[in-house]
């Protein structure tokens, strides 16, 4: 069975509201923190996180 699509695409939407340049920056920046992240955690690398009281290691 088939199912057909009614009314336009996501994207189209996102257009129309004038949001669409703003959700693929953001999209893009998911992505390549998502990829910086494969990487480390196939390298084993940790980052430290520093904040004015605190100081936490992050591993991937």
């Amino acid at each position: 069975m088939k199912t057909e699509n009614i009314g336009t695409n996501f994207d189209d939407f996102l257009q129309e509201e004038g949001l669409l340049d703003e959700a693929n920056a953001v999209a893009i920046k998911r992505v390549i923190v998502w990829q910086i992240g494969q990487e480390m955690k196939a390298q084993k690398l940790n980052i430290i996180a520093r904040n004015d009281d605190t100081e936490k290691e992050i591993s991937f």
